[in-house]
């Protein structure tokens, strides 16, 4: 066969690709959008992939929650933080947690969450809050999830279990000031009655790239985190539970 045969057929082969390639591409946008319910209010959008993994009660429940704490967290931490979020339901099945995100979208495993309002609307809030904390790299991630949850604990939806469990009992000994979460969470709390103002300072500082991880807390208390977190876990410090 001619070279120049041949390399027509093999242009109409690419080309023929590059069509399939194509048309799947339009098609799976498609059902994308067909799958997808977008809400705007008060200069905030939610996106919501996959609603169908909710009930109808379940899903209005989250857009209710969306629109009314996220305002409060941007109001509260950090009013440059996305106007627009995705919420997009996936199985999640073998992942930690109940979600995850990264900026500007939020990951909700479905297959714990399923039905369930209560640890819905607490699992959202908690991932709203890393929607604010848009920290620089050199900030711990045990930090990062102490504030995620003391910004829960104050203007999130969280359960009556979480709050009476989490907040009123003395650490134990398996857990410590990295260990993260509520636990880091109340350690902050506590750090503010003793220096007030401390975890919204911490915050800024995170916020602006000032934060020094090695430094930050002996700057601030003239102490050690070491010797803060002894102090605290002698102190029986214990949390209202704050009105919603």
């Amino acid at each position: 066969m001619p070279k120049n045969r041949l390399a027509d057929i093999h242009i109409l082969h690419v080309a023929s690709c590059l069509c399939i390639t194509l048309l799947n591409h339009s098609c799976h946008e498609k059902n994308v959008a067909q799958k997808q319910e977008v809400f705007r209010r008060n200069g905030l959008c939610l996106q919501i992939q996959n609603p169908e993994a909710l009930d109808t009660f379940s899903r209005s429940r989250l857009v209710a929650t969306f629109f009314d704490r996220y305002l409060k967290f941007r109001e509260q931490f950090n009013p440059n933080a996305p106007g627009t979020i995705t919420v997009a339901f996936i199985n999640g099945i073998g992942a930690p947690g109940l979600g995850s995100s990264v900026r500007g979208r939020i990951y909700l495993y479905s297959s714990y969450l399923r039905n369930d309002p209560e640890p819905l609307q607490e699992t959202l809030c908690h991932e709203l809050m890393h929607q604010v904390l848009l920290y620089h790299n050199d900030v711990e991630k045990w930090l990062i999830e102490g504030i995620a949850d003391y910004g829960n604990y104050y203007y999130g939806v969280t359960t009556l279990a979480w709050r009476r469990d989490s907040f009123n009992h003395t650490p134990g000994s398996d857990v410590s000031w990295y260990s993260g979460y509520q636990h880091t969470a109340k350690f902050l709390m506590w750090l503010d009655r003793q220096y007030p103002g401390f975890t919204r300072s911490l915050h800024k500082a995170c916020l602006s790239g000032a934060y020094k991880r090695q430094t930050y807390f002996v700057d601030h208390t003239n102490k050690t985190i070491e010797q803060l977190w002894t102090s605290f876990s002698k102190s029986n410090f214990s949390m209202e539970l704050p009105g919603k």
